[in-house]
C-alpha cells in the first residue's frame, strides 16, 4: 500500500510539471553537479593578476590568478588550485602557464589558481611542508571567497611531482568535502618504487626523492610509503582523474594504473587515461581537460 501510494505521489507531481517542464525540488538531482558548475554564466575571457602573495613566505608564498569575465552578470566560480612539476626541487608556476592557455580556451567558468610553494632545494623543506603551503593555500581561499566570487568548490591539478602532491594532499585531507576531484597528470604514486627513487637526482647529485621524504631509504623505508598517496587510499577519498603517458621517461605510467586499481579495489570515483603515443610531456594536454569536463558530470 506504501508503495502504491508513493508511486500516485510521484505521478502526480510529474504531471502537473508537465504543462511548465519544471521538475519539482527533490526530483531535481543534478542541477549542482561540478560540471553544472563550471557551465554557467556566458564566459567570454579571463582577467590576469600575478604574484599575489598568499603566506608569510615573501619568495615562494606567491599566486597568479586567472579569472573568468562574463556575458551579464557574474556567476561564482570553482577554483582550480594548479601545482607545478619540477621533481619539488625547482621550477615555479611558470611552468603550468601553456597547460593554463588551453584551459581557458575551454571558456569554463573557474577560477584558475596557480599556486608557488616551498622548494626542497631549501634546506629542511620535505613534502610535509609542500603540503602545508597547500593546505594554507585553501584556508587563504576560504577566507576570500567572496572577495573571489568562489563557490566553494575546489579542484586540484598537478603536473608530475605537483601531481603527486596534489593526491596526497586530497587523500590525507579526504574528510574535506569541498575539495570535488584530483588530478594527477604524470604524478609518482608510490615513492618505494626504485624507478622513482633511483632516477631522480639534481645537477648536485642529491636523490631527489630522499629530500622530498627527507630520509634515505635504507634509513627508513616506511617514510616513502607514508609521503605515497596510493598508502592512504581507503573509501571514499576525492573523486580521482589520472593521466599518464605510454612513453613516459620519467614517471612510469604503471604509477597511474596501480593507483586506480586500488581505487577501484575500495570503490572509489576514478577515471585512468593512458594516453598511447605521449611523453612526459603530456602532448594530449588539451584533451586531457575536455576528459577531466566529462568527469566532473558525475560528481
Amino acid at each position: 500500500m506504501r508503495t502504491f501510494t508513493l508511486l500516485f505521489f510521484l505521478t502526480v507531481c510529474l504531471s502537473s510539471c508537465q504543462g511548465d517542464g519544471v521538475l519539482p525540488v527533490f526530483l531535481q538531482f543534478n542541477r549542482n553537479s561540478m560540471a553544472d558548475k563550471i557551465s554557467s554564466g556566458v564566459v567570454t575571457g579571463y582577467t590576469e593578476t600575478r604574484d599575489l602573495s598568499y603566506g608569510t613566505d615573501e619568495r615562494f608564498h606567491r599566486f597568479d590568478m586567472h579569472k573568468p569575465t562574463f556575458e551579464g552578470n557574474p556567476e561564482p566560480s570553482v577554483a582550480m588550485i594548479m601545482i607545478h612539476g619540477g621533481n619539488w626541487y625547482f621550477l615555479d608556476k611558470g611552468f603550468n602557464d601553456g597547460s593554463i592557455r588551453l584551459l581557458k580556451n575551454k571558456k569554463k567558468n573557474i577560477t584558475v589558481f596557480n599556486i608557488n610553494l616551498r622548494l626542497t632545494q631549501m634546506k629542511g623543506i620535505t613534502y610535509q611542508n609542500q603540503l602545508e603551503d597547500i593546505g594554507q593555500f585553501i584556508s587563504f581561499l576560504e577566507r576570500n571567497k567572496k572577495v573571489y566570487n568562489l563557490s566553494g568548490d575546489y579542484i586540484l591539478w598537478g603536473y608530475s611531482s605537483g601531481g603527486h602532491l596534489a593526491l596526497t594532499y586530497s587523500y590525507m585531507n579526504s574528510k574535506n568535502r569541498q575539495i570535488k576531484a584530483v588530478v594527477s597528470v604524470a604524478g609518482p604514486t608510490d615513492l618505494r618504487d626504485e624507478s622513482i627513487r633511483n632516477r631522480l637526482y639534481s645537477v648536485y647529485n642529491e636523490n631527489l626523492t630522499e629530500l622530498v621524504v627527507g630520509r634515505t631509504y635504507q634509513e627508513d623505508p616506511a617514510s616513502f610509503a607514508k609521503a605515497s598517496p596510493y598508502y592512504y587510499v581507503k573509501r571514499n577519498v576525492t573523486p580521482t582523474m589520472l593521466f599518464y603517458a605510454a612513453n613516459d621517461e620519467i614517471v612510469p605510467w604503471f604509477h597511474g594504473e596501480l593507483l586506480a586499481d586500488q581505487l577501484n579495489k575500495e570503490k572509489n570515483k576514478v577515471s585512468f587515461v593512458k594516453f598511447e603515443k605521449d611523453t612526459h610531456n603530456i602532448e594530449s594536454m588539451d584533451e586531457s581537460f575536455d576528459r577531466i569536463f566529462d568527469f566532473l558530470k558525475g560528481i
